[in-house]
């Protein structure tokens, strides 16, 4: 079959194409089974045990022993069992040992685990699905093995999760081989490999946009804005505490209570409705020996006006919990971040209008200017100025209350900061508010600046894609240049590698040996290039 890029319309255009050309006439075969996949991803079950987005005072097995997690254990990065040097208490047991994370319950026999002396050291077979509705599963060696659905059990719900974290935050191995692939890639008309990046970078904005369109049922439309911006402030896992936190205390409530107040009486007040319901203040007042005068001074201001607002929040506090740090560095700490989106949220809103009406403006006076080249670039610099914060007169010099002050100030939002929440959330809303206005110039402006927006920091997901797609970073260089194109990375890992940096065992295209299909294939590669 011969292929041509008038039509290849779309990213799903090329990935099948492609996956004609390397699977052949088993391609029908292979689609019908990926079709049949869960929306639910082992890697999304494994984030969910990993983070504990449990209800973990009710968990149970499917034998109804209760079960309380003491240390969900490390991430295997190597084969073998998901999750090693786990411990649990299981009905009065107290165990050590490995952890089995799955979609279904069936998987664990159809993946040959029970035959495989590998997982002799599990003490838990954890899944999202119980479709075989079997007590136990079995070892290698014959023993029972208990099993868990987590699924009733999911805090707070599986859309909210679903929403929020994304498998990029992560980590991966950073050691991937080149992929089965690649030997097919390497002989594609470069012009094939432009297009299909380019529209798989597209599609992956599109999602963006398309999630924070099913936030918009039941919200306004800068509460989902709100909730963008929130969310990307977290890491990891504290992406979901952040969105709960944006959940519970609501834009329209904070710019409410802060109403007709001084520009610096503002920003204290969202700190203190913030910090408290997200219940980062050291309870009851306590102040250590460890806190200096200025430490003091600050939380007596943000503990009077808490006061004159708590009665609005007491019911919203979340939980103490210890995410709030995991996995981050003290320079974005909670704290300080919640600080730099308080002073961005007074800053946005200074003139008494909406939270996304600045940009809004801006981008519709770019749209009827047209800018191109240098122009645009300059234009995405000062779009970007605006979600700067540079200076909070407690938390520029601190990462928390006990930590010394420090010499010079620490930006809250920096450059780099600024940059991804351009790209995360600012550029997907306004893709969506230009499709809710029907406005073609905002949203062409809107695409212009995808397409010329330079690379965000890279992580190990498009380093290893690199190697995988394309066998060395030489090779690679000509084709990965901007953020368009390295989005075009995580879209093919988490569609067509199914988020399987291991092995290409689930690979969206592999389904016959790669050797014996590339020379059979050879003619139809030649067609790609016509």
């Amino acid at each position: 079959m011969i292929f041509n890029l008038e039509n290849l319309k779309t990213y799903e255009d090329c990935r099948d194409a492609l996956q004609h050309l390397l699977c052949g006439a088993s391609a029908e075969e292979h689609v019908s089974s990926l079709i049949r996949k869960s929306p639910i991803t082992e890697r999304l079950v494994q984030i969910i045990w990993a983070e504990g987005h449990l209800k973990t005072d009710t968990l149970e097995t499917i034998s109804g022993k209760k079960v309380e997690i003491i240390n969900a254990g490390r991430w295997n990065a190597e084969t073998g069992p998901d999750f090693i040097s786990s411990e649990i208490r299981i009905g009065d047991a107290h165990m050590k040992g490995d952890v089995e994370i799955h979609v279904h319950a069936s998987d664990w026999a159809r993946h040959k685990h029970d035959r495989n002396f590998e997982y002799n050291t599990c003490i838990l077979h954890a899944f999202f699905y119980d479709d075989d509705r079997e007590e136990y599963d079995r070892l290698f060696n014959s023993s029972p093995l208990e099993r868990i659905c987590l699924e009733p059990f999911i805090h707070p719900d599986i859309e909210t999760i679903r929403l929020i974290l994304s498998d990029d935050d992560y980590n991966y191995r950073d050691d991937a081989g080149v992929g089965r692939c690649s030997v097919t890639m390497r002989k594609l008309e470069p012009a094939f490999l432009h297009h299909l990046l380019d529209t798989a970078g597209d599609r992956r904005m599109e999602e963006k946009a398309e999630r924070l369109n099913k936030q918009l049922a039941g919200e306004t439309y800068d509460q989902v804005f709100y909730q963008a911006l929130m969310t990307s402030m977290g890491y990891k896992g504290g992406k979901t505490l952040f969105f709960l936190l944006s959940k519970r205390a609501p834009i329209a409530e904070l710019l409410d209570y802060s109403s007709g107040k001084s520009q610096e009486e503002r920003a204290l007040i969202i700190q203190a409705i913030l910090l408290h319901v997200a219940n980062l203040i050291p309870p009851g007042g306590v102040k250590t020996a460890s806190m200096d005068e200025e430490t003091i001074n600050y939380l007596n201001t943000i503990n009077r006006w808490w006061a004159e607002f708590s009665g609005y929040f007491t019911d919203r506090i979340l939980p103490p919990t210890k995410k709030w740090f995991s996995h981050v560095r003290p320079v974005n700490f909670p704290t300080r971040r919640i600080a730099g989106i308080s002073r961005l949220v007074t800053c946005l809103t200074a003139d008494g209008g909406y939270l996304f009406d600045k940009f809004t403006a801006l981008f519709r006076r770019g749209a009827e200017a047209n800018p191109s080249g240098r122009a645009l670039r300059q234009f995405l610099k000062e779009a970007e100025r605006i979600l700067t914060v540079t200076e909070d007169p407690y938390f520029s010099y601190r990462f928390n209350f006990t930590s010394h002050r420090s010499a010079h100030p620490l930006t809250l939002i920096g450059g780099a900061q600024a940059s991804s929440l351009m790209f995360n959330a600012v550029l997907p809303m306004l893709l969506l508010k230009a499709r809710m206005d029907v406005d073609k110039q905002l949203e062409e402006l809107v695409w212009r600046c995808i397409f010329a927006f330079p690379p965000l920091s890279e992580n190990v997901i498009t380093k290893f894609m690199r190697r995988r797609l394309f066998g060395d970073e030489e090779f690679a260089r000509p084709f990965i240049f901007n953020e368009r194109r390295q989005q075009a990375l995580f879209k093919i890992f988490h569609d067509c590698c199914n988020s399987n940096e291991v092995t290409c065992e689930d690979c969206y295209f592999y389904h016959q040996s790669m050797e014996q299909l590339t020379d059979e294939r050879d003619d139809s590669a030649d067609g790609l290039k016509r």
